[in-house]
């Protein structure tokens, strides 16, 4: 952009500033005059380098003392205590990830004593481009108890894969294995990387129950090694895909746990009251004892005096694999901003007289910007049950900007630790 671009827009920047303000002042004027006292808590704002536009995203305290799930009930004042524009909206999710799948060559071993970590002699043939085409060890001939794992050659892909995807193939209708995974530059020298999953094909209380990934972190290595924590019996192949993605940044998702009371048993049901309004859209439950699963009706409502609306309905598990921990996939759910919440077990069993299944809540919170009208310091309050303004938003500003402009013209801040203003009550 050059210099006189940079004025051009900083006029017009100016102009849309002034109009969105003679728009707000002409609201306020429209309802009474609020006081920050009015509110029950406050935040200073601390602004980064001087803007027009400030941004900043609102916090689990803020969602657990508005007292609206609509955040009516939301200003900010400037240091003359004049309101002044803002904006809320909600964080946008992750920016979906082009995935790429590619299947890897895999050699199998054979049983414990045959890794390769340097205490067996390893037969390695290697093309030009120091891929893996050959693998065996003196054990092999042997025909030992059984395969304990695949070595797998990555290839020269310098991004690390982000899941591996393994399909068994044998005569089994379920199987159960707990597995690891590790990583090796050179083949001699190996670092963990997964220390407990499970490979799942199963059949538990009536439901079917298949898991084939492998969630990996991020590591650097050419050559990864799966192994089961026992060896496999029988015949066995398989199939090893790397699931690879561009980087991306993304918001991050927030999670709050919630502890629920049993308000009945026939059928059984759980309450949970959140103490605020988070924008959920998935949700998971913290079963209190391993090896258990159920089938549950999840409803919510905004307020104790409302009736249940209904969500979803789940199946929720959690399994212990030879120490490997499997759970089931978050619920995914339409962004839900109630308070209250029931789950209601259809089918499975819990433990009589045990704790109530702890509910997650997983969520992005929203970003709020505002227009920095007079002089700072700047003060966020919240919490007024009498509200019932909406503010006015600056919407129309910020598509004026244009989405290439605003990490210009945004600047960033950032809230204080809360104050008490007019308190609860």
């Amino acid at each position: 952009m050059t210099a006189s671009q940079w004025l051009i827009n900083m006029f017009k920047l100016f102009l849309y500033c002034l109009i969105v303000l003679g728009l707000y002042s002409g609201s306020c004027q429209a309802q009474e005059e609020l006081r920050e006292m009015d509110f029950a808590y406050g935040r200073r704002i601390l602004l980064g380098s001087e803007s027009p536009l400030y941004q900043f995203k609102l916090d689990a305290h803020i969602y657990r003392h508005i007292t609206d799930k609509r955040l009516i009930d939301l200003r900010i004042f400037n240091h003359e205590k004049e309101l002044v524009p803002l904006r809320l909206r909600r964080t946008a999710g992750p920016v979906r990830k082009r995935l790429t799948t590619r299947n890897v060559p895999i050699f199998p071993f054979y049983d414990k004593t045959d890794t390769p970590s340097g205490k067996v002699t390893l037969n390695l043939k290697k093309d030009s481009n120091e891929t893996v085409i050959a693998f065996s060890t003196d054990n092999n001939k042997h025909y030992p108890s059984g395969i304990v794992g695949f070595l797998m050659d990555l290839g020269q892909e310098k991004p690390s894969p982000r899941q591996l995807v393994v399909n068994l193939n044998h005569g089994r209708t379920e199987y159960r294995l707990a597995v690891k995974v590790s990583y090796s530059r050179d083949l001699s020298h190996w670092n963990p990387l997964v220390s407990s999953a499970a490979l799942v094909k199963m059949t538990f209380k009536g439901q079917s129950l298949q898991r084939n990934h492998i969630d990996l972190p991020s590591f650097s290595g050419r050559y990864m090694r799966l192994a089961f924590s026992e060896p496999f019996q029988g015949e066995l192949s398989a199939n090893i895909s790397a699931v690879y993605s561009n980087p991306a940044k993304s918001a991050k998702r927030h999670t709050t746990e919630v502890k629920g009371t049993r308000t009945s048993t026939q059928p059984l049901v759980f309450t949970y009251d959140t103490k605020g309004f988070f924008p959920a859209d998935r949700i998971q439950l913290g079963l209190p004892k391993a090896n258990r699963l159920i089938k549950a009706r999840l409803s919510s409502r905004a307020d104790s005096k409302l009736p249940w609306r209904e969500l979803k309905t789940g199946i929720f598990f959690r399994l212990n694999i030879d120490s490997a921990d499997l759970q089931n996939s978050p619920l995914t759910l339409p962004v839900t901003q109630d308070r209250f919440y029931r789950l209601e077990i259809l089918s499975g069993a819990l433990p009589k007289n045990g704790l109530a299944p702890e509910l997650q809540l997983m969520w992005y919170p929203h970003e709020c910007a505002f227009v920095a009208s007079g002089e700072p310091p700047f003060m966020l309050v919240y919490g007024n049950a009498d509200l019932v303004y909406e503010p006015q938003v600056v919407d129309e500003l910020l598509e004026a900007i244009g989405q290439k402009n605003q990490k210009t013209y945004l600047g960033y801040s950032r809230l204080e630790a809360p104050q008490i203003l007019g308190g609860d009550d």
